[in-house]
């Protein structure tokens, strides 16, 4: 949806430039319905009022308005994945910090020396948890 919504603005706006002065408007919505993005389809919206001015800005507030929530349809998909990414990260953050004391209570328990866990008990030769 969002890669589709894309105008390619360069053209858009040399023929805008070019044919809006000449009073072009046929052209120029042919042009806007080859682009097909959203903002060829508000350019298009405004050239099929001609030379009224009024509609023009009211076709493009109404135009943009639906748009803008078209756009927004699938947004809580997206904010539900992001929330989703965080948990998940949060979640193996703590499954590492556990795995890790676990490693540690295993070497004291088993009086081995560990270099992973140098300045707690069962690195610096202290066994005991007191």
């Amino acid at each position: 949806m969002y890669n589709a919504a894309k105008s390619n603005m360069e053209t858009l706006k040399e023929s805008v430039a070019q044919l809006v002065p000449q009073g072009k408007w046929a052209e120029l919505r042919q042009v806007c319905q080859d682009d097909g993005g959203v903002a060829a389809e508000l350019v298009e919206t405004a050239a099929a009022q001609n030379h009224d001015i009024d509609k023009q800005t009211q076709a493009l507030q109404g135009a943009a308005g639906a748009i803008a929530a078209r756009l927004r349809a699938h947004l809580n998909y997206l904010e539900t994945i992001v929330t989703l990414a965080l948990c998940w990260a949060f979640l193996g953050t703590v499954t590492g910090m556990i795995g890790s004391f676990c490693f540690c209570l295993f070497l004291m328990v088993n009086h081995l020396p560990s270099p992973v866990c140098r300045g707690s008990p069962c690195g610096n030769g202290n066994r005991s948890f007191a």
